[in-house]
Protein backbone atom coordinates (compact mmCIF):
# COMPACT_ATOMS: atom_id res chain seq x y z
CA UNK A 1 0.00 0.00 0.00
CA UNK A 2 1.56 3.01 -0.70
CA UNK A 3 1.76 5.37 1.52
CA UNK A 4 1.21 10.15 0.97
CA UNK A 5 2.08 12.87 2.78
CA UNK A 6 -0.36 16.20 2.01
CA UNK A 7 1.75 18.81 3.30
CA UNK A 8 0.34 22.57 3.11
CA UNK A 9 2.81 25.50 2.21
CA UNK A 10 2.34 29.10 3.65
CA UNK A 11 3.52 31.90 3.63
CA UNK A 12 5.82 32.41 6.18
CA UNK A 13 8.00 35.79 7.58
CA UNK A 14 11.26 35.37 9.59
CA UNK A 15 12.83 38.47 11.49
CA UNK A 16 16.73 39.03 11.21
CA UNK A 17 16.56 37.46 14.26
CA UNK A 18 15.34 34.10 12.83
CA UNK A 19 12.14 34.28 14.64
CA UNK A 20 9.12 32.74 12.21
CA UNK A 21 5.83 34.40 12.10
CA UNK A 22 2.85 34.60 10.05
CA UNK A 23 1.90 37.50 8.38
CA UNK A 24 -1.94 37.97 9.72
CA UNK A 25 -0.58 37.39 13.14
CA UNK A 26 1.05 39.32 15.65
CA UNK A 27 2.72 36.69 17.37
CA UNK A 28 5.50 34.37 16.47
CA UNK A 29 5.27 30.98 16.01
CA UNK A 30 6.79 30.51 19.41
CA UNK A 31 3.72 32.33 20.69
CA UNK A 32 5.81 35.44 21.82
CA UNK A 33 5.09 38.83 20.32
CA UNK A 34 6.51 40.33 17.38
CA UNK A 35 8.00 44.10 17.88
CA UNK A 36 7.18 46.74 15.13
CA UNK A 37 10.87 46.28 14.61
CA UNK A 38 10.72 42.50 13.53
CA UNK A 39 7.58 43.79 10.94
CA UNK A 40 9.75 46.37 9.36
CA UNK A 41 12.70 44.19 8.69
CA UNK A 42 12.10 40.73 7.47
CA UNK A 43 12.05 37.98 4.48
CA UNK A 44 9.29 36.41 3.73
CA UNK A 45 9.48 32.87 2.37
CA UNK A 46 6.56 29.89 1.18
CA UNK A 47 7.44 27.28 3.73
CA UNK A 48 5.64 23.78 5.16
CA UNK A 49 3.89 24.22 8.09
CA UNK A 50 4.69 21.95 10.69
CA UNK A 51 2.41 18.40 10.72
CA UNK A 52 2.64 15.67 13.49
CA UNK A 53 1.93 13.29 11.49
CA UNK A 54 4.67 14.39 8.97
CA UNK A 55 7.84 14.31 10.51
CA UNK A 56 9.95 16.52 7.86
CA UNK A 57 7.76 19.29 8.14
CA UNK A 58 9.25 20.38 11.34
CA UNK A 59 10.65 23.59 11.98
CA UNK A 60 8.43 25.25 8.72
CA UNK A 61 11.57 23.66 6.27
CA UNK A 62 12.00 25.52 3.00
CA UNK A 63 10.32 23.71 0.07
CA UNK A 64 13.63 22.33 -1.53
CA UNK A 65 14.89 21.44 2.08
CA UNK A 66 11.40 19.32 2.49
CA UNK A 67 11.71 17.78 -0.74
CA UNK A 68 15.08 16.75 -0.05
CA UNK A 69 14.23 15.09 3.47
CA UNK A 70 11.49 13.27 1.69
CA UNK A 71 13.74 11.78 -1.05
CA UNK A 72 16.04 10.29 1.91
CA UNK A 73 12.85 9.22 3.43
CA UNK A 74 12.18 7.02 0.21
CA UNK A 75 9.07 9.25 -1.16
CA UNK A 76 8.99 10.87 -4.57
CA UNK A 77 7.34 14.27 -5.33
CA UNK A 78 3.74 13.31 -6.48
CA UNK A 79 2.43 16.78 -6.85
CA UNK A 80 2.77 20.39 -6.11
CA UNK A 81 0.99 23.43 -6.50
CA UNK A 82 0.56 26.79 -4.38
CA UNK A 83 -1.30 25.39 -1.63
CA UNK A 84 -0.01 21.89 -1.16
CA UNK A 85 2.91 19.45 -1.96
CA UNK A 86 2.26 15.76 -2.11
CA UNK A 87 4.67 13.15 -1.79
CA UNK A 88 4.44 9.34 -2.57
CA UNK A 89 6.60 6.29 -1.55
Amino acid sequence: MAQIHVAKLALIRQTPSGRLYFPTSNKGIDGNPITTNDTLKYSEDFRLTADPTIPNTANYPFIKDYLELEATAGFSLAHMDQTFIITQK
